[in-house]
């Protein structure tokens, strides 16, 4: 009896955890909806990196050189990767 009465129990501790996480999913689907068409056009707007005349591409550092002025650097002495 006591095993019968915990089974129902857990599977209502399932069945009502089941049904908030559908709940969150889709409150959060509907927040994401939303917010695509902003996405798409900031995606849309941003610039594109082309590289230079030297055939570099992806990061590039904004500021200060990095070497020099940033983590890779601890009094005077830069660390290479």
């Amino acid at each position: 009896m006591i095993s019968r009465l915990i089974r129902r129990f857990a599977d209502k501790v399932v069945q009502r955890t089941t049904e908030e996480q559908i709940q969150v999913i889709n409150r959060f689907t509907k927040e994401l909806e939303k917010e695509l068409p902003q996405y798409e056009q900031d995606l849309a707007e941003a610039e594109v990196d082309t590289g230079s005349e030297f055939g570099e591409f992806g990061y590039r550092v904004k500021g200060p050189e990095p070497t020099r002025y940033g983590d890779w650097e601890i009094k005077g002495r830069v660390s290479d990767f």
